[in-house]
């Protein structure tokens, strides 16, 4: 369960990172080249091990951040 979590979680994070970006300065309209490309580079930043090391460190701040916004939009909204 351990490895699974290690390995999942900068997957998922550098996956939605880097979709994000690409979608973001749109410079592929294919939505499945940006996908493609997400994919490749999440697989890639498995493998290194201080990129990983990196993103588990920065993760709980990275959650309260998104938290915190997700809850001023939510206020702002209404």
């Amino acid at each position: 369960m351990a490895d699974l979590i290690t390995l999942a979680l900068p997957f998922i994070f550098t996956l939605a990172v880097v979709f994000g970006a690409l979608d973001i300065a749109d410079v592929f309209k294919d939505k499945r080249a940006k996908a493609l490309i997400a994919i490749v580079m999440a697989l890639f930043s498995i493998t290194y091990e201080p990129l990983t090391a990196f993103i588990f460190s920065i993760l709980p701040v990275a959650a309260i951040f998104f938290i915190v916004v997700f809850f001023f939009g939510f206020f702002v909204s209404i």
